[in-house]
């Protein structure tokens, strides 16, 4: 079971808010009358299971990302319920159109990532994940890459040093890469990885 919390605008770091109106919307009716008994809800119950943050499915989809994490605080009032909550940094995050292949395996109807609302679903969400999401990327230690991944197809990005020797390479890789219509892009290496490619253009 997990929580499914769609928002317009996207969310905050880690604190965030939605209508009290638009809770349990989407959600099963045995459901709702679990966690809403007597009209009242039972946040305690649901901060016990994981949750989905994405943002509604407009515009530019590339920048709606999508996070797995927990809610470890509720709080409402008249209108809305303020809510506190971390994201899981080992669970890599990603866009919506790849969270979408899921919608059918985890009870995720037509239009739901289209509205503001917080949903329970009674699916294993990780299972889900672990059969359909690509596995984490290894991350470098000398540069960042961003999550999720956003690939320039444009771009070729060469490691090497910017030392006069390598200047000849340099040149040669990056009129190869302009002359099929790419960018070159040029980046600093280590000095054991410089040791190393000396050895390798004597």
């Amino acid at each position: 079971m997990f929580n499914l919390l769609v928002k317009y605008s996207g969310w905050a770091e880690n604190r965030d808010s939605l209508p009290t109106g638009r809770i349990l919307e989407y959600t099963d009716p045995a459901l709702v009358d679990r966690f809403r008994p007597d009209g009242r809800m039972d946040y305690e119950a649901l901060m016990r299971f994981p949750a989905v943050f994405m943002q509604e499915n407009e515009g530019n989809r590339i920048d709606q990302i999508v996070r797995i994490g927990s809610i470890f605080r509720a709080t409402p009032n008249r209108e809305q319920v303020i809510l506190e909550y971390v994201v899981d940094p080992s669970i890599p995050s990603f866009i919506n159109e790849d969270f979408d292949v899921l919608a059918s395996e985890l009870g995720i109807g037509d239009w739901e990532f289209n509205r503001t609302h917080w949903a329970v679903k009674d699916a294993d969400l990780f299972r889900a994940l672990m059969r359909h999401m690509a596995p984490r990327r290894l991350k470098p230690r000398v540069f960042t890459i961003s999550e999720p991944e956003r690939i320039e197809p444009s771009l070729a990005s060469v490691m090497m040093p910017f030392q006069p020797e390598f200047e000849e390479v340099y040149r040669a890789l990056r009129e190869t890469a302009e002359g099929v219509g790419l960018r070159c892009r040029r980046l600093m290496i280590s000095g054991k990885t410089l040791r190393s490619c000396k050895m390798l253009c004597r």
